[in-house]
């Protein structure tokens, strides 16, 4: 019976190992990963455009024709959007950049994405990440990704209410409700 309950577990062995290998992994980091945004606010006085200065970092695997363990990082302490003071306010102010440095988008699974692989660029696919910003995770719906050639881009739109983070007003009036942010990489190999 024991030899018995040895063949039966190496065959439970073997035939995990097996599916484990007819699903291939490929884990990559990203390339010239950049982070673009622009303020949306009503009524629109002022639109606010800016970027990274330092490119973002991140990691993911690929299971199969899904995405899993994705974390893409940025250092919001590089925000610029062209004005020393106005940046100023926003890493201070706004942000809280001394106590919160970076933010993190993770992203668990994308099942759709074998379409975007084989050459479908040009058509934009929905998912839902999670980001975490000044010590806050929240999903991120309407998010979405493009796959053209190595190059992959994402836009998805952050309520600042959601991270609460308090709105900027100018002169009284209140100026941002919420940020368009837009992350372009190049996958590896």
């Amino acid at each position: 019976a024991a030899v018995s309950l040895l063949a039966r577990s190496v065959k439970s062995a073997l035939c995990l190992l097996s599916l484990i290998a007819s699903s291939p992994v490929l884990a990559d980091t990203v390339k010239d990963c950049k982070v673009t945004f622009e303020t949306v606010g009503k009524p629109v006085l002022v639109q606010i455009q800016g970027s990274s200065g330092v490119p973002c970092t991140g990691d993911f695997e690929v299971q199969g024709e899904k995405l899993v363990n994705a974390k893409f990082v940025m250092k919001v302490t590089s925000l610029e959007t062209g004005i020393e003071l106005r940046n100023k306010h926003l890493k201070e102010n706004y942000l809280h950049t001394e106590k919160y440095p970076g933010a993190l988008l993770s992203i668990d699974n994308i099942s759709d994405l074998s379409k975007q692989l084989k050459g479908n660029s040009g058509q934009k696919s929905k998912f839902t990440p999670v980001l975490t910003l000044r010590g806050k995770s929240a999903p991120i719906s309407g998010a979405t990704y493009e796959i053209v050639g190595k190059t992959v881009k994402s836009e998805f739109k952050l309520e600042l209410l959601d991270f609460e983070i308090e709105r900027p007003m100018f002169m009284g009036i209140k100026v941002v409700d919420s940020v368009i942010v837009r992350v372009q990489f190049e996958m590896g190999n």
